[in-house]
């Protein structure tokens, strides 16, 4: 599969559904695609994804990136292909640092709302209940519909010397 993309793994799009805040609907997919029912709506496409997301409900492989062959059709996940040969995946130097995978999760979120307040534990509190951190960076594209900064309701005064 690898050579059908001249070394360059073709990867099938990885969506994520969410029920905290309503859909964009940017993603270019077709209107009906958007809601999912109980699962929430489309508002997460994952990029080279060895993650699966870790939703309430939804199928076992969401997040999960595929890679396809020359006709698009699925042949395995982007985790089984690492696991089964990192070095062709991640090339040599890497695949021998990263033993577990790629060790990273690039999303394109399209939320229709602000994203409500939330953290990203760091490992040491992760490991207290059996789980893994996740680390990232934010970048935010430029829009008109991102409202970024503190609330109206908090005075200049107040956040400055909150955040310091």
């Amino acid at each position: 599969m690898l050579n059908d993309g001249g070394q360059v793994p073709r990867l099938a799009p990885a969506v994520v559904a969410r029920d905290l805040v309503p859909p964009g609907r940017r993603f270019g997919l077709p209107e009906d695609a958007y809601d999912l029912g109980e699962r929430g709506s489309v508002c997460e496409r994952w990029l080279g994804s060895t993650t699966r997301a870790d939703n309430r409900v939804g199928p076992p492989d969401e997040g999960l990136s595929y890679l396809v062959d020359s006709a698009g059709r699925r042949r395995m996940t982007l985790r089984d292909a690492v696991a089964a040969d990192s070095t062709a995946i991640m090339g040599e130097a890497y695949g021998a640092t990263h033993p577990q995978g790629l060790g990273r999760l690039a999303k394109l979120l399209d939320y229709g709302a602000r994203i409500p307040y939330h953290v990203h534990p760091p490992q040491r509190f992760t490991e207290l209940v059996g789980r893994r951190p996740s680390p990232f960076r934010t970048t935010v594209a430029a829009t008109s519909h991102v409202g970024a900064g503190r609330h109206r309701s908090v005075s200049a005064g107040s956040a400055r010397r909150d955040v310091g």
